[in-house]
C-alpha cells in the first residue's frame, strides 16, 4: 500500500490520516467496498504529524477531497476543527471522521468497539488516556462495565476520568489480575515498545487482551499477552 505525505497527496476523494499510518487497512477495505458497489471513488493513506494537522486538512480541501478518517494522534484535533459534531463526539471531544462539505465530525469508535466484543466483561482495564481511550472508557462504562484507567502520566488519566465520568477510576499500576478485559489504546503496539504491565495475576483462558492498533503480525502488547495465556484481538475487528 502506498503512503503519502500530505504535501505530496494525490488527487483522491477520501483519506485516512495518522502518524504512523503505513499499517492501515482502510484504503484496501474502502476500495473493496467501492468495487462491490460499482463506485469509482479513490481512498488513500496520508502520513500527518500532529503539528501539521490543520495545514494538511486545508491542503486536502484545496485538492478536492470530500472527507477523511483520522486515527492516532489526531482525534482531538479533528474535534476542534469541526464546526458541528455528533452527541458522542461532544461528550468525548474527539472525532474519527470528518466531512469537509459542512465541516462536520462524528465518532464511530464507540459502536465499532462494542460490536466487536465477543461478550460482556464485568471489569476492564484500559491502558492509555488519549482520544481512543476516551471512546473505550465511555463505551464500556455505559454498558455497565467497571472500568479502571492507567496512563504513564497520571494527570492525563485523571482528566479522562473526570471528563467521561460514569464511575470509571484511576489505577497507579497496570496489573491485569481481576480484569476480564484489558484494552491497549496506546500506539506502543506499532512502535514495538512495551508497557510496564504486571501480568502476575493473568488468568489464561478467561481474559481478553484487545489492542486497538494492528499490524501485519501480532503487536508487542498482544504477543506479551499471548505468552501469559490470554486470548487476543486487534483493531481490525473495529473496522468491520
Amino acid at each position: 500500500m502506498s503512503v503519502f505525505g500530505w504535501r505530496e497527496a494525490p488527487r483522491a476523494d477520501f483519506a485516512v490520516l495518522g502518524h504512523p499510518i503505513k499499517h492501515s487497512l482502510s484504503p484496501k477495505m474502502h476500495h473493496a467496498a467501492y468495487d462491490a458497489l460499482g463506485l469509482g471513488e479513490k481512498y488513500v493513506a496520508i502520513e500527518v504529524i500532529a503539528e501539521e494537522f490543520e495545514q494538511a486538512i486545508d491542503h486536502l480541501i484545496q485538492l478536492g477531497y470530500r472527507g477523511v478518517n483520522v486515527t492516532i494522534p489526531h482525534k482531538t484535533a479533528a474535534f476542534e476543527w469541526a464546526d458541528s459534531t455528533c452527541e458522542t463526539s461532544q461528550k468525548l471531544q474527539v472525532c474519527n471522521t470528518l466531512r469537509f462539505s459542512d465541516q462536520s465530525g462524528v465518532n464511530t469508535d464507540v459502536p465499532g468497539f462494542l460490536k466487536s466484543l465477543p461478550g460482556h466483561s464485568q471489569r476492564a482495564l484500559v491502558l492509555g488516556a488519549g482520544g481512543s481511550a476516551r471512546a473505550i472508557v465511555y463505551a464500556l462504562s455505559r454498558q455497565g462495565t467497571e472500568v479502571s484507567v492507567w496512563n504513564r502520566t497520571g494527570s492525563r488519566a485523571a482528566e479522562l476520568v473526570d471528563q467521561v465520568g460514569l464511575g470509571s477510576r484511576i489505577v497507579s499500576d497496570p496489573a491485569v489480575g481481576g480484569f476480564g478485559l484489558i484494552v491497549n489504546t496506546t500506539s506502543t503496539g506499532l512502535t514495538g515498545d512495551s508497557l510496564p504491565i504486571d501480568w502476575t495475576g493473568a488468568e489464561p483462558g478467561s481474559q481478553l487482551a484487545y489492542d486497538l492498533t494492528y499490524s501485519s503480525g501480532p503487536t508487542s502488547f498482544l504477543s506479551e499477552a499471548a505468552s501469559h495465556g490470554l486470548t487476543g484481538m486487534d483493531g481490525r475487528m473495529m473496522l468491520m
